[in-house]
């Protein structure tokens, strides 16, 4: 004889109960990280820049006069092929992975759809830079950050970053440096948010840019706070 229906219950009862009071990973709130990890990549070696700056002597760049004073110029490239370990900045949610490379201007090396591994922008394999920089050395691929002009001069260069694993389940690296021809400093921060693929999945939250010039009028007409949409 079979028995009846609500001969169950207790136990389904208590197994709903047992799954409130200790949920599984899988039903657990889901969070973004930020990270720092090294990074190994092939590398061909720069010379050290020239100790002299160089004045400005009617060299063009791009269309553009290039003034490069204060800025050494890092335009001694080798054939030396290296392994070099660099310092990744990573951002991740279940769906993409973002790395940043602080040490090469704050570039975006790579974002990744971990749902198929694709990468969603062009991502390079090797670090060889070209003459294409505005002091020099240049590298393509990823994202790079222009300001105040495309191929700024210290695309090249180490510059300031943080992270921060926020209490919304969010993460944040921000970027940055002070453009020391023009006195301006300019963060960028990228944002990633838990449970999102795409729409805000990851987001440049923030863009702002400021000067120490001594003229109150030229600091509120130069700096600037931007929200814009998603990177994927």
């Amino acid at each position: 004889m079979n028995r009846p229906a609500f001969g169950r219950w207790p136990a389904f009862s208590a197994l709903v109960i047992l799954g409130l009071l200790f949920p599984v990973p899988a039903l657990a709130q889901s969070r973004a990280r930020v990270w720092e990890e090294p990074l190994t990549l092939p590398t061909y070696e720069v010379n050290q820049p020239d100790h002299n700056p160089r004045f400005y002597a009617g060299r063009a760049y791009q269309g553009a006069q290039g003034r490069v004073y204060p800025y050494a110029m890092i335009d001694d490239l080798t054939d030396n092929r290296v392994q070099k370990t660099y310092r990744a900045v990573y951002l991740e949610n279940e769906y993409i992975r973002v790395c940043i490379l602080p040490e090469l201007g704050g570039r975006v090396l790579s974002a990744v759809d971990k749902t198929n591994n694709y990468d969603f922008f062009y991502r390079q394999t090797v670090i060889k830079p070209a003459l294409i920089g505005m002091i020099g050395a240049w590298i393509s691929g990823g994202i790079e950050w222009n300001f105040p002009h495309h191929h700024r001069p210290n695309v090249f260069m180490p510059i300031d970053y943080t992270i921060e694993n926020r209490p919304d389940g969010s993460a944040t690296a921000s970027i940055g440096t002070m453009e020391i021809r023009h006195r301006m400093r300019w963060v960028v921060g990228l944002t990633v948010y838990p449970g999102k693929s795409s729409g805000g999945g990851c987001s440049l939250q923030r863009c702002s840019l400021a000067t120490p010039a001594r003229d109150p009028r030229q600091s509120a007409a130069i700096a600037s706070l931007l929200h814009v949409g998603s990177c994927n």
